[in-house]
């Protein structure tokens, strides 16, 4: 039997780091997410006839009512990616930028789906318009709150084998 290293984190704090991440995905996420739909939504409406002042407005508008609302709508898929990042962070160690960007395609993919968007060009039409915004939202909300706790891991803990 291998014995522990004296510096392993007991399971409680890794669990308590776990929660830690989740609180900051579910609190500074939502609002990246609202942040980056809205004008993402406008743009995706508007194409090329968008001006500046009117996705100022948009942005302004979307602080003001987005930002409060988005809780609603992502508070479930930042807790569950935070939870993903937290579980990484506490047990398996730093999570680099590559993993971070395909957790949040990832959650962005989830989100469209659910929201039943039309994610592939098919033969009834191109990709819904709200499909990219969406992914969009979730993808740089997740990298945000990655930016934020990649710092915040454990080594990976010793594993203790029985010898046989």
């Amino acid at each position: 039997m291998s014995p522990a290293r004296a510096d392993d984190p007991p399971m409680w704090r890794r669990l308590l780091r776990v929660l830690a991440v989740v609180l900051v995905f579910v609190a500074v996420g939502p609002p990246v997410g609202g942040l980056v739909f809205m004008p993402a939504v406008a743009l995706a409406a508007l194409g090329s006839e968008a001006e500046m002042s009117s996705m100022l407005i948009i942005t302004a508008f979307g602080l003001i009512y987005a930002v409060p609302f988005s809780y609603f709508i992502g508070a479930l898929p930042a807790a569950l990616t935070g939870c993903f990042v937290g579980v990484w962070l506490a047990f398996y160690g730093r999570m680099t930028l590559l993993p971070a960007l395909a957790t949040g395609a990832g959650a962005g993919f989830v989100m469209a789906s659910l929201s039943d968007r039309e994610l592939l060009f098919s033969a009834t039409g191109p990709i819904d318009r709200q499909a990219l915004p969406i992914m969009a939202s979730c993808l740089v909300a997740t990298v945000v709150c990655w930016l934020i706790v990649r710092g915040w891991y454990f080594s990976q803990p010793v594993v203790i084998r029985r010898a046989a």
